[in-house]
């Protein structure tokens, strides 16, 4: 993604950020499945077999937002849409 923006010209205006966002600031276990690392997930019911495990930092929607202008968000939480959502009032 950071190269695509870079190369349409946007990184003036885009800001990316890699990060595990939930309902709360803490720490969580992310789990990364070997055969496709992108489904990677802090969500306890998901079970991968293969998957590998890392100890991650949290943090809400609205404090690594904080007061940063929003026109367009956009989140690939892997079905913790509840969980990132439900508790930013910011947004």
């Amino acid at each position: 993604m950071c190269e695509s923006i870079h190369l349409n010209g946007w990184a003036d205006r885009v800001i990316t950020v890699t990060g595990a966002i939930s309902s709360e600031v803490g720490t969580s276990t992310l789990r990364i499945p070997q055969e496709n690392p992108g489904m990677g997930t802090l969500q306890v019911e998901k079970f991968f077999r293969d998957a590998q495990e890392e100890r991650v930092q949290v943090t809400t929607l609205d404090s690594l937002m904080g007061d940063l202008p929003a026109i367009l968000l956009k989140i690939d939480v892997e079905g913790y849409e509840y969980q990132v959502c439900n508790f930013s009032f910011a947004y």
